[in-house]
């Protein structure tokens, strides 16, 4: 664009281009319409013209008529007036014509509309009288369906009234069955005896049956000797005949031969009786074994209660047993050392208090609270005197001696269910309601398969979640286990909830309480809770206990992180769903909670599952402990609930066995053996490949798991699930998020008629101190105990980092959520306000709406000059200044100068800063601070040379040593040409040196395209174009026209400069070519007509697209124009000597043009054509309107109609000044003249009255 219009368009206010451009394309929609409408002129003006020639016709007749008889007169007046009549009347009937052809037209369409609307009813018929023909087959075979259902229902009536009679029926044989249960009971010990007798018969029996066998098999070998025998005799016999034998030795032999005949025949009879003794024995064993089958289901259903009772007793056994054990462990103490009982309780005394060293003075109290319960609910112990007898020895020294003092292997883990278990619930159906038999179940399935699915049943007690049902009732289930004195173990399915209706429901289901701590624990006071700590079963391990939080507590394993190590310190959740637990030992680890579960043989998967739930919604670290610190054997192992705990925690298992307890002892810090079971389930520390069971780990060296809260020290799940992935698939379908738990727990929980209760109780209770108040005064307290006293004038508020700030006599202090003193309220301070930062051990105060630092004594760190203060991190703090923000360290000294907007968290070594964008206000922009303040820059490679920098989202560029050449000011760069490089501004490109930061090109172009062959397309106020590297346009292509002017390319448009280069044309035209002397653009496949004239032909590029109908289509800018084939062959050429093999040429003309019907035909311009004027059209400017001219006729052209005549269509008109015109026949009609009444060279006068755009020619009327 060049200097002129730039000026131009400021001082309009507005791009006169652009606005050039919408009257122009306004301008030709209207010359459409306005040469639609003379189009529609013309064909009027000829039907009036054809009108006037008959008329005129007529009155030639009726001259002639007038010539030959002037007497006429009167009748050529009579029909001058029926011509009249005639006229008008043809008028009447044209328009009559018109109107009829509007109606034609209008019936015609709705014709089309009704043959339309015919054939669209049709289809629908078509496709009705389908749905018609589908529906009645569907009616005829639902109505079958509907009599083979009410067949059924009727089928199904009779049924069930016969199910009904059944279950009366049944309801009394089970009334029945219950009056002879007392019966079968006192005789099961005589069904027992007949069994006995019965199972003696049957292997007499079977013992018969084989001496029977074998007689039978002695017989048929008898049989067969004697077979031989008579072949023999018959050979002999034979042979005896031959030589003449006498009569007295054959009579001899057939004798013989009868004798033998006899004894085998007597033999068949033996043998057919003893075959059917044996089938006899047979059907008699057939039925003794369904006698059998019969008395021992009847046996089965009274073993039930039996086995309930012997599960009691074993139970009873083992308490006895471990409380017979600890006696006489204790009697043995006391015979070797021969203590008093006073000197023992001191002893015992001092042991509790060295344990309970280090430890917090609340828990303290608690603990001895609890043993000196202990102490006085028990007998006096007695100073007992030396046995003689031989000393106890427990079963772990017995297995110690027994491995001569080493330690043995963990038991080998796979499922050692007991095959011989009589299960009640024979089948079971699974989550995708497939039927599960319960003995296959057990027998083919693996120990973590069992294990799994175990675990998945029992938190279905807690949460939403899969679960199998009953084969018969489809109540829930869950797998329950079954201990026996020679550690056999049996497993079976149990239905989930008590008192269920089921035939298979046994009374174990029936009594059962499954739950010892529940999701809703509401019973147990705060005394019955300690009453319950001090119970038998809890005192037994209260020992090992104690000498955990021994070890937590020791300078060791404080400085590993260990703090606030608890015991039996009830847990309390802000879940309505899961109130409190008491883990057996609880305690922080650096940033974690974590607790200590004792795993034993009384703890059930139902109390593992619970807590494993429950901590884990918490976040609270869970360990399960095996063991009790004295033991060297690891049967236990083999259970079911140790199984389940194992699988369940990355399949490891965390022992304190007595190797691990001695060495805790040793060191002064808890360890534990570890050792967890590889891809092929097998331990991995063993004797034999390690020469240990395990290795011993510090807490320091666990994994913490803050997914699912379980601590492992190896993954072996991983080798495990890639050895076999169809398990991690298993497995991963079993998972779900700590949301997703969450969520299904609260589902669950809504639905229990106790979530109302356990909600209020939530909200009354918390897991850290509360606020209580006396008075008008206010203190802490947890529970019912007072941690600092109501001594506060007002009312302690929390603040954001979870610490209390409490007032004091208008004096200001600290107190922690756990109401620990922090910051000492007994002080000088003289603040507006406090807040404690617990990163910096300090306090950030507000002095006059200004805040500062100070330590915790009050002693100034950093002045108080800022308008807010914040720690940041470690030493370091976030200051405000007028509303910039920046960041400085303990001594002032500013690290992060006081200019962004926001300085965010620091996060994983690096925190976000923000600041506005220099030019565009309304932006922020966004970087990152690393941990020290410096700001991050983004590096990547531009060249050879230079480096992209990237800065809070801007742009700039360095070298290679990361020195700034081009500052990060920009939105976008890139490289251009050299060390030119394209910057992006307020959505404005332009160029820049990079070597001395130089503007060489002006940002102002809204693109700049890649620099190739020395040019580049630039686009400036919506017009695109091409420039150099200097930033001059310059031109793409140039076709030399005539008159000095050039048809130039720029940015891809077609304008037209003259020899100086001013823009004649505008470059606005996908392609620009001349038809009668005036110009003609393209546009948007559109034809525009423009206000230029040019006398000679302009070549346009168009390329072939097909041929039809012997047409060449070819596309011109998009443009469908047309070349006809004959005339391209009657000038000597072929579509080979125009198109290239691209089908392109580059010199094609237009030759007729109707604007009307969009036909536009082209020619091909060799060199003669492109200097031969065009016939002319006239320009409006020629004439002024109403201008009358005189001249004469150079030219008169005549055309053949379809009757052969030569008619007169216009004539040329030569002035004196060498213009031209053309005179319509249609002007001369118009004017009422008759054209043949002119000749060659007549003098003719014209005046102006109009000019039509469309043909470029004047309207004209003869005076």
């Amino acid at each position: 664009m060049s200097f002129t219009s730039q000026i131009i368009n400021i001082l309009a206010g507005y791009d006169v281009i652009k606005k050039e451009r919408q009257l122009n394309q306004s301008l030709s929609e209207k010359d459409k319409v306005i040469s639609k409408l003379q189009g529609e002129h013309v064909r009027l003006a000829y039907k009036y013209e054809n009108c006037n020639t008959q008329l005129k016709q007529k009155e030639s007749e009726c001259a002639v008529y007038v010539e030959k008889n002037s007497t006429l007169e009167a009748e050529l007046e009579q029909i001058h007036k029926q011509f009249l009549d005639l006229e008008n009347r043809f008028q009447y009937f044209q328009a009559k014509l018109s109107q009829k052809e509007d109606e034609n037209r209008e019936l015609d369409n709705k014709l089309q509309d009704a043959v339309s609307e015919k054939e669209r009813l049709q289809a629908q018929n078509v496709e009705y009288e389908d749905k018609n023909n589908h529906l009645l087959s569907s009616n005829k075979q639902l109505n079958k369906e509907v009599s083979c259902l009410n067949n059924q229902v009727k089928a199904l009536a009779e049924s069930i009234s016969l199910k009904e009679n059944e279950v009366s029926d049944l309801s009394q044989k089970n009334n029945s069955l219950s009056e002879s249960y007392c019966v079968l009971q006192k005789n099961l010990q005589t069904a027992s005896d007949e069994i006995q007798e019965i199972k003696l018969i049957n292997k007499t029996l079977e013992l018969d049956c084989k001496k029977y066998i074998e007689n039978n098999n002695q017989l048929q070998t008898r049989n067969k000797e004697l077979q031989e025998q008579l072949d023999e005799v018959n050979l002999k016999s034979e042979e005896y005949i031959n030589q003449n034998c006498s009569e007295e030795e054959i009579k001899n032999l057939e004798k013989q031969i009868q004798k033998n005949e006899e004894e085998i025949s007597s033999l068949n009879r033996t043998l057919t009786i003893k075959e059917d003794d044996i089938k006899r024995i047979k059907e008699e064993n057939k039925h003794l074994i369904q006698a059998i089958e019969d008395e021992r289901n009847k046996i089965i259903s009274l073993s039930t209660k039996v086995s309930k009772y012997n599960n009691l007793n074993n139970i009873l056994y083992e308490e006895n047993k471990q409380l017979k054990n600890r006696v006489s462990i204790l009697e043995t103490k006391l015979q070797n050392e021969n203590i008093s009982e006073k000197k023992y309780s001191n002893q015992a005394e001092s042991f509790i208090n060295d344990s309970l060293e280090g430890m917090p003075q609340n828990q303290e109290n608690n603990i001895q609270n609890s043993i000196d319960s202990t102490h006085t609910n028990d007998k006096p112990i007695k100073t007992l005197s030396p046995k003689t007898s031989k000393s106890v020895i427990s079963k772990e020294q017995e297995a110690l001696q027994l491995s001569d003092g080493n330690i043995v292997d963990f038991p080998e883990i796979v499922n050692n269910a007991s095959d011989t278990t009589i299960r009640s619930i024979r089948y079971v159906y699974n989550e995708k309601g497939e039927i599960i038999d319960v003995d296959l179940f057990f027998q083919k399935s693996s120990a973590e398969e069992i294990s799994h699915v175990s675990r998945m049943l029992s938190e279905a007690d807690i949460k939403n979640g899969k679960y199998w049902t009953c084969g018969i009732c489809r109540s829930r289930v869950k797998i329950a286990h079954r201990r026996y004195r020679n550690d056999k173990e049996s497993l079976f399915f149990i239905h989930a909830q008590k008192n269920v209706n089921c035939p298979w429901t046994i009374s174990a289901d029936k009594s059962k309480d499954y739950y010892t701590e529940g999701i809703d624990i509401e019973e147990l006071t705060e005394d019955e809770i300690e009453t319950e700590l001090n119970s038998d079963s809890k005192v037994i391990y209260r020992n090992l206990k104690l000498k955990i939080v021994s070890l937590l507590n020791s300078e060791k394993s404080k400085a590993m992180g260990v703090a606030e190590v608890c015991i039996d310190k009830i847990i309390r959740s802000n879940s309505p769903y899961m109130k409190w637990r008491r883990p057996d030992i609880s305690f922080n680890f650096k940033d974690r909670k974590v607790v200590i579960e004792l795993q034993n043989n009384n703890v059930d998967l139902d109390t593992i599952v619970d807590k494993d739930i429950f901590y884990r919604l918490n976040n609270i670290q869970v360990i399960w402990v095996f063991g009790n610190g004295e033991e060297s054997r690891y049967d236990y192992m083999k259970l079911f609930n140790y199984k389940n705990t194992l699988f369940a925690n990355h399949r490891n298992v965390f022992v304190l066995d007595k190797q691990a307890m001695e060495e805790s002892t040793l060191r002064d810090e808890l360890l534990l053996k570890c050792n967890w079971l590889d891809e092929n389930n097998m331990w991995k520390f063993t004797i034999e490949n390690s020469s240990t069971n395990g290795i011993l780990i510090l807490l320091n060296e666990l994994t913490f798991d803050d997914e699912f809260c379980k601590p492992y020290y190896f993954d072996a799940n991983e080798p495990y699930f890639k050895k076999y992935p169809e398990a991690r698939t298993e497995y991963m379908d079993t998972l779900i998020s700590r949301e997703g738990l969450k969520k299904s727990i609260e589902e669950k929980w809504v639905n229990n008629s106790l979530y109302q209760d356990a909600l209020t109780e939530m909200r009354k209770s918390g897991s850290y101190a509360e606020i209580s108040k006396y008075g008008d005064l206010w203190g802490f307290r947890f529970n019912t105990k007072s941690l600092i006293n109501p001594i506060f004038t007002c009312e302690p508020k929390l603040q954001d980092n979870k610490f209390y700030k409490v007032t004091f006599n208008h004096k200001l202090g600290i107190v922690d959520k756990f109401g620990m003193k922090i910051v000492d309220w007994d002080n000088d301070f003289d603040y507006d306000n406090i807040y404690y930062d617990d990163i910096n051990n300090c306090i950030i105060y507000i002095k006059d709406y200004k805040a500062g630092v100070a330590d915790k004594l009050g002693n100034e760190i950093i002045p108080a000059i800022y308008n807010s203060i914040e720690p940041w991190s470690n030493g370091i703090f976030k200051v405000q200044k007028e509303n910039r923000f920046g960041l400085v360290d303990l001594n002032n000294n500013i690290i992060a100068d006081i200019k962004y907007n926001e300085i965010g968290k620091l996060e994983t070594g690096r925190a976000k800063v923000t600041i506005t964008h220099p030019v565009q206000s309304w932006r922020q922009l966004e970087n990152y601070i690393d941990n020290k303040g410096k700001l991050v820059s983004k590096y990547s490679n531009l060249n050879d040379d230079y480096f992209l920098v990237q800065e809070f989202g801007l742009f700039g560029v360095s070298d290679k040593q990361t020195n700034i050449k081009v500052p990060c000011i920009y939105d976008e760069i890139k490289l251009w040409v050299d060390d030119l490089v394209r910057v992006k501004s307020n959505d404005k490109w332009g160029v820049i040196k990079v070597s001395d930061n130089s503007i060489r090109i002006p940002i102002k172009y809204e693109s700049i395209g890649n620099y190739i062959h020395g040019i580049a397309n630039v686009t400036y106020v919506g017009i695109k174009s091409c420039i150099n590297i200097k930033g001059e346009e310059v031109v793409e292509k140039r076709i030399q026209l005539q008159n000095t002017l050039v048809k130039t390319l720029k940015a891809g448009k077609w304008g037209i400069e003259d020899k100086n280069g001013n823009e004649i044309v505008t470059h606005i035209y996908d392609e620009i070519g001349s038809f009668r002397r005036r110009l003609i653009g393209i546009i948007n496949n559109r034809i525009v007509k423009l206000d230029t004239y040019y006398d000679y032909p302009i070549p346009m590029m168009g390329k072939l697209e097909n041929e039809e109908n012997n047409k060449y289509i070819i596309a011109v800018a998009g443009l469908k124009c047309y070349m006809s084939v004959n005339q391209l062959h009657s000038f000597g050429y072929s579509k080979n000597d125009l198109f290239d093999k691209n089908n392109m040429c580059d010199k094609l003309g237009f030759m007729n043009m109707n604007f009307h019907t969009g036909s536009y035909a082209i020619r091909y311009l060799d060199e003669k054509n492109l200097t031969r004027m065009l016939s002319f059209g006239d320009r409006n400017s020629n004439f002024a309107l109403n201008e009358v001219v005189e001249g004469y006729i150079a030219r008169i052209k005549r055309k053949i109609n379809k009757s052969g005549e030569k008619r007169i269509v216009n004539v040329t008109v030569k002035f004196p000044n060498h213009h031209m015109t053309l005179v319509s026949v249609y002007d001369f009609t118009n004017s009422n003249k008759d054209i043949h009444n002119y000749k060659l060279n007549d003098s003719i006068k014209l005046k102006k009255i109009g000019f039509n755009d469309s043909l470029d020619r004047t309207v004209w009327e003869i005076l």
